[in-house]
């Protein structure tokens, strides 16, 4: 187990942990309630608490349990009848532990991912049932698939796994035909994604020129540290000046496995026809006798076709459909980025429950939404929630806040505000808040009631991971 060091963005340390699963022999693997692979989610609006459609009235998750489904059932607020039917975490471990453990698997950590098919962004799709997991309850606000990008940790399948040396990738995924088994393709607006992707779609590794020139019969005569005592190929290293022009910055890019693999990522054929004309350049006699030596050439040959494939493979890379290639997927919020924290005026823009970032005081209000009556609000939320831009600006300045919220369905008294707002420890002030936790009356040319406020600390946080 190894820990993080936090800070929150009023500087506030704290310590969170992670387990950093590098032996080969450890695995990641995901659980998730049947039935419930659909949702039902939250739904918010601002003003009332936040709701969900009840279960026991969700087709798909009766359907699942061999019950009935009630009809007419109200939205409920109550978290227990939110929760119904879905699995503990004690529940989770022992499926676990009753299949996978009695193949000898043994859990090292769990964590939970509660939200999973409850908000929107968060999306599993498990490869072994090609089914996608998200906000899709039929009737609901559904989650807006076709036209997201998804940040996920994928999980490969073990053969592709074994080709490309790893198990895991972090990369954005857009998902297709969800309700016909749903297809998957990356996002290759990324040059950093592309190049990673490469290897996963190679049909085989390609023959590289360094491993042509570690073949015994040429190694003898390019390795002057192998070189017999023969005069004849002696006086050949001598005239040729092999290892001299093997040393050139032009051939070594080439020669280095990694530099090649690059290489080969843009116009690879064309590099190797250029090492070519560098060596009929140099005229040298020796090293066009090496070239044009049957296994040379039979080797080029070969690769050359290679090449051709893979470059047609490459092109493919936008269109290809890799769902049968991934174990699962999974999607969140994401902090962090290619190795790079994510400004919060980026990462809030996918965090629609606004209530905690920004550490709302809930405040006394008259009025009712949608024939609900509501007496208390947590104060600007409504704004924050319907408007990304007010969203951004509040963490690090001061925003206006109507008092007269849903076309004034939803009342805030000033006189009511203002002592709640200082018993929550703002500060009324006579200017525009330059601080947090500071507030004032703000007019304007409307007759509508305003508050200018400098919300408190946001509790939106950034992690920082040692290795």
């Amino acid at each position: 187990m190894e820990y993080n060091k936090g800070f929150s963005t009023n500087n506030e340390r704290f310590s969170t942990s992670y387990h950093r699963a590098g032996d080969a022999n450890e695995e990641m693997f995901i659980s998730i309630t049947p039935g419930f692979e659909l949702g039902p989610g939250i739904k918010r609006d601002g003003i009332t608490s936040p709701r969900m459609t009840d279960p026991h009235s969700v087709d798909y998750v009766c359907q699942k349990r061999n019950i009935g489904k009630e009809n007419s059932l109200d939205e409920t607020t109550d978290a227990l009848i939110q929760r119904a039917g879905t699995w503990s975490i004690y529940k989770h471990l022992k499926m676990f532990n009753d299949s996978l453990g009695k193949e000898g698997w043994l859990i090292t950590g769990v964590q939970s991912c509660g939200d999973l098919t409850m908000n929107p962004w968060h999306t599993a799709y498990i490869g072994d049932h090609k089914k996608l997991c998200g906000l899709l309850t039929e009737d609901d606000d559904k989650e807006p698939i076709y036209s997201r990008v998804y940040r996920c940790i994928v999980k490969w399948k073990a053969d592709v796994a074994e080709k490309i040396n790893r198990k895991y990738d972090f990369l954005d995924l857009t998902f297709g035909n969800v309700d016909e088994g749903c297809s998957i393709k990356i996002n290759l607006f990324n040059q950093e994604t592309y190049k990673k992707c490469i290897g996963i779609f190679l049909k085989d590794e390609l023959v590289e020129i360094k491993e042509i020139l570690e073949k015994p019969k040429i190694k003898k005569i390019l390795d002057s540290q192998e070189i017999d005592d023969s005069e004849e190929i002696t006086d050949l290293l001598e005239k040729a000046e092999v290892k001299k022009i093997l040393e050139m910055p032009e051939i070594k890019k080439i020669l280095e496995h990694q530099e090649t693999k690059k290489v080969l990522e843009i116009k690879k054929i064309e590099k190797i026809k250029k090492i070519l004309e560098i060596l009929e350049i140099k005229e040298i006699k020796e090293i066009k006798e090496i070239k044009e030596s049957p296994e040379i050439k039979k080797t080029i040959k070969e690769q050359e076709n290679q090449l051709i494939e893979e470059i047609q493979e490459i092109q493919k890379l936008r269109y290809m459909d890799i769902a049968k290639k991934i174990d699962f997927s999974l999607s969140g919020k994401p902090i962090i980025a290619n190795h790079e924290e994510l400004s919060l005026a980026n990462a809030i823009d996918k965090f629609q429950d606004v209530r905690h970032i920004f550490n709302l005081p809930q405040v006394e209000c008259n009025g009712s939404h949608k024939t609900q009556a509501v007496k208390t609000i947590n104060l600007g939320e409504y704004q924050l929630f319907k408007n990304l831009n007010e969203r951004r600006a509040a963490l690090s300045s001061a925003v206006v806040i109507d008092l007269h919220i849903d076309d004034d369905h939803v009342q805030v008294k000033w006189h009511k505000l203002k002592e709640t707002l200082k018993e929550k420890n703002y500060k009324l002030v006579t200017n525009s808040p330059t601080r947090r936790r500071q507030f004032r009356r703000y007019h304007d040319n409307t007759k509508r009631k305003k508050v200018e406020i400098f919300f408190r600390d946001c509790n939106l946080f950034c992690v920082t991971a040692f290795h």
